[in-house]
């Protein structure tokens, strides 16, 4: 068979794995938009806070989810810019959906591809590439509306380019160009990437690659120092508020603690890390793992990139946080597999065994998605839509801040403070640092109504704030709390409010109790 004849028959099956990728999107999709009465709604209601930066950005310029003030509140250097890009060009609230199907169709094709490089081809290469794609989950990233299947592809872009040029003989000046490019992407992607990064100029560095080590370096530290750049010229911090906010508060003593929970809460991630080591462990014992073997290589940085992760960074929350670690590292593992040979039928079992726990959660996650799209349906969308019809530009305090910031023009206090500046300096940067409440009468001064999670807030809501009524959402699956409270803080503000939820009411989806009103 020719080379191009083979070429054709690895894009032939990447077009049948993409082909079932897009039916499991198009039965997922309709499954979302039956629960919001057939328009679609993101299951994040972070996917709002990046179109709204969007917004602002294409309309007046302000980086911030309002363009009333400047609040760096994502994590991803590119994403709101790109998004921006996009709405100037006339697609608005469909445009992140649309990019993300886009890169979930190129990140199984990349697959597809990357296992027939290693020895995994035909419908074998095919149908892992499909299992990978559940398994990372994809569909739920792909629904999320974030940058994550970005950050996904750029990481596995990323690594195996890299592993390429550090497995051949010399690295050329074009692949030095590649990767720097790539590292660049990655780390404007998602600020993760660095662990990456760091690992590939470490092992470009062992072969005295010095050029391409640099560029590594110089690709992923350059979006995030242009971003600090512009933070600190409109007097913001360094760092995006929505990582500083995050940051784990584990020191030198509670930090192994940590990881051990963490680890316990993620068996998706433990199981992953164990295939890994025992992939190295296989391929050392068989004598098949030469010191700059490029399969080596991507297992080491697959093992490197989600122990890194584990270890600084967050996991879960719809199952983004390390998509792009779990992405490289089921690539790693599948790319090894041809080498079990023989031993393949032996080892089913074990593995089986092994990957219940990844294969079960990517399995769940696709029913997870319609539920958390109508929740933020029955509570995000309809807070957006009462202030909109109610409160349009008035000063409103909430503490979910994605739809209300896109949908509407209120004057917004987040409490949390991604969104707010004032309050996350007041919270010394980090999101689980309560308010007292001096410090909440004294940041939403001037507001008329807040709309928050109570529980969050009890003990530090000002006494002069009147509860007016709550709604609760049905089988919560994505939302922080499954019941938002209405509070009047203006002293003219009770009977208003009072009157505005018994108006809007009779609007609310079935998914939503009007709490106080049943009652």
């Amino acid at each position: 068979m020719t080379p191009a004849r083979a070429r054709a028959r690895v894009w032939a099956w990447a077009a049948a794995a993409v082909g079932i990728y897009a039916a499991i999107v198009a039965v997922t999709y309709a499954a979302c938009v039956a629960r919001t009465g057939g328009a679609f709604v993101y299951p994040i209601d972070d996917a709002y806070i990046h179109l709204a930066i969007a917004k602002n950005l294409a309309a007046s310029g302000t980086y911030g989810v309002t363009s009333r003030a400047f609040a760096p509140a994502s994590s991803s250097v590119l994403w709101p810019v790109l998004l921006a890009g996009l709405r100037l060009a006339g697609l608005r609230d469909a445009a992140p959906l649309a990019v993300d199907v886009a890169l979930g169709a190129v990140l199984v094709a990349t697959v597809v591809v990357a296992l027939h490089d290693e020895g995994l081809r035909g419908a074998a290469g095919a149908a892992a590439a499909v299992a990978i794609a559940v398994a990372i989950p994809l569909v739920p990233l792909v629904f999320s509306g974030m940058e994550h299947v970005l950050h996904a592809v750029a990481t596995l872009w990323l690594a195996l380019a890299a592993t390429r040029a550090i497995a051949a003989d010399r690295t050329t000046r074009a692949d030095a160009i590649r990767v720097a490019l790539l590292a660049a992407l990655a780390a404007s992607a998602r600020y993760e990437a660095l662990a990456l990064a760091a690992f590939l100029a470490a092992a470009f560095a062992f072969r005295r690659r010095w050029i391409a080590a640099a560029g590594v370096v110089a690709g992923a530290a350059a979006p995030l120092v242009a971003e600090a750049v512009f933070a600190s010229a409109h007097g913001g911090p360094l760092v995006p508020v929505s990582i500083l906010l995050k940051r784990s508060r584990a020191d030198a003593w509670t930090w192994p603690a940590v990881v051990y929970y963490r680890l316990l809460e993620a068996p998706h991630v433990l199981a992953l890390l164990a295939l890994l080591a025992a992939v190295t462990v296989h391929r050392h014992a068989a004598r098949r793992a030469p010191r700059w073997d490029r399969r080596s290589l991507l297992v080491g940085a697959a093992f490197a990139t989600l122990a890194a992760h584990v270890a600084a960074a967050q996991v879960g929350w719809f199952y983004r946080y390390e998509a792009y670690a779990m992405a490289l590292g089921l690539v790693a593992v599948a790319a090894a597999a041809p080498e079990l040979g023989a031993h393949a039928r032996a080892y089913a079992v074990p593995l089986a065994i092994v990957t219940l726990p990844i294969t079960g959660r990517g399995i769940a996650s696709l029913r997870a998605t319609p539920p958390a799209s109508s929740n933020i349906y029955g509570q995000q969308m309809q807070m957006a839509a009462f202030l909109r019809d109610f409160y349009p530009g008035e000063r409103v305090v909430v503490n979910d801040i994605g739809a209300v910031s896109y949908l509407t023009d209120v004057d917004l206090i987040d409490l949390v403070g991604l969104g707010s500046l004032d309050v996350a300096r007041a919270k010394g940067m980090r999101i689980d640092q309560p308010l007292t409440r001096d410090q909440i009468e004294t940041l939403t001064r001037g507001a008329r109504i807040a709309i928050v999670y109570e529980d969050w807030f009890a003990a530090a809501l000002p006494p002069s704030w009147r509860r007016a009524g709550r709604w609760r959402i049905h089988d919560n699956h994505v939302c922080a709390k499954d019941t938002v409270s209405f509070y009047s803080i203006a002293r003219d503000e009770d009977e208003p409010l009072a009157a505005h939820l018994r108006s809007f009411a009779p609007r609310l989806p079935p998914s939503v109790d009007d709490v106080d009103r049943a009652r």
